[in-house]
């Protein structure tokens, strides 16, 4: 093994997806244990699904990418199942399956008379010894299923819609009257989207109406909210006619499967990602607006204390500190020298010098930008 993994990872971007088609399953899981450290990233896949692939003790090997194809589950349709618990392996979920055939609980619906009894069921499985009349669509309807932490999780792609089949419904795709498996998924509907944007304005509003300042901006702008909601409206209606969530869920049988909990679903990862940019994107909010807030609150403590000692040592003059005379002299503009070259000596030219406020307002950027200068000037 330690030569296979040499030999596939010198190859160059090593392997993506690894097939093991041996008949047993003791060595196909120690060829997944002996490949999965090296590979942790690739799909793994094997044939005929069996519970040991879905032990706990298998779960570091097998349940990252652990793709099983097989001609059944570990059961069959309940109406086949009814008491009996699920089997250890597809093989007797097969055996039993035979044997309901043999002792004439699942016949062949003959649709021509001439057909041999020996020759395989082409036109349907009819089932005896039931309250209705059910039937079975004949055709093979191979499986595929993944390895998830509640058990195999069925990825199976529907080859013909409308009928029943032998096998257990996917609890994720819709069906018809009778049991027929469909392609469209199933999950949510235009309510439940509906219900979800009116939960997430009765949020926003929520918050808004808790924050001062951006319930003041609402009050001062109601056209404008006005028309977001009309757009809002407009979205939500032509999403609706576009075929809204079934549109959406069309072909859902080939998609990514969509499961909280199972551990084989790409969406939950997904969704967290855009919560947490969303997320992002409040936070950098917030931070600059509080970076503004904190920049107000120094210039006003700044200014308030300039002027206090100002008017303490310079009596005279009255004002706030940024109107001129009572700016204390290291606060004041020196002249630039410029480099050594012609002129040297000689201050720079005025365009050079920070011009005085000429308001009575306050702000901490000039004050702090007459230090730098000055402490350049006297280095």
């Amino acid at each position: 093994m330690r030569a296979l993994v040499a030999r596939i990872q010198d190859e160059g971007e090593g392997a993506r997806a690894i097939g093991i088609l041996g008949t047993d399953l003791y060595d196909s899981l120690l060829i997944i244990k002996a490949l999965r450290p090296s590979f942790p990233h690739a799909i793994f896949f094997t044939v005929d699904l069996d519970a040991r692939h879905l032990h706990q003790s298998e779960y570091k090997s097998t349940r990252n990418n652990m793709v099983t194809a097989a001609p059944f589950g570990l059961q069959l349709d309940g109406g086949l199942q009814r008491d009996v618990p699920p089997f250890r392996s597809s093989y007797q979920t097969s055996a039993y399956f035979a044997a309901l055939q043999a002792v004439q609980f699942v016949t062949c619906r003959q649709a021509d008379s001439q057909q041999s009894a020996a020759a395989p069921c082409t036109s349907g499985y009819h089932v005896e010894l039931t309250p209705e009349d059910r039937i079975y669509d004949a055709g093979s309807h191979p499986r595929i299923f993944e390895v998830g932490r509640n058990g195999a999780v069925d990825l199976s792609v529907v080859d013909k819609e409308g009928v029943r089949t032998v096998h257990p419904l996917r609890p994720d795709l819709d069906y018809t009257a009778e049991l027929g498996v469909l392609k469209q998924g199933v999950g949510f509907d235009n309510t439940a989207v509906a219900a979800t944007l009116i939960v997430v304005l009765l949020i926003a509003g929520i918050v808004t109406w808790t924050n001062q300042r951006m319930w003041a901006w609402v009050a001062r702008h109601p056209g404008l909210l006005a028309i977001l909601a009309v757009i809002g409206v407009a979205a939500f209606a032509s999403f609706v006619a576009f075929g809204g969530v079934a549109a959406l869920l069309a072909d859902h049988d080939a998609g990514e499967p969509f499961s909280w909990t199972a551990g084989v679903s790409v969406w939950p990862s997904e969704l967290l990602r855009i919560v947490v940019v969303i997320l992002s994107l409040i936070m950098l909010g917030k931070g600059l607006r509080d970076l503004a807030k904190n920049s107000d609150a120094i210039s006003r403590s700044f200014c308030s204390r300039m002027s206090r000692a100002a008017a303490d040592s310079h009596p005279t003059p009255s004002g706030p500190i940024c109107n001129g005379s009572t700016i204390p002299p290291f606060l004041k503009p020196q002249p630039l020298w410029i480099r050594p070259g012609p002129g040297i000596g000689r201050p720079a030219s005025r365009r050079s010098e920070q011009r005085e406020p000429s308001s009575s307002s306050c702000s901490i950027s000039p004050l702090c930008r007459r230090w730098n200068i000055g402490s350049s000037t006297r280095t």
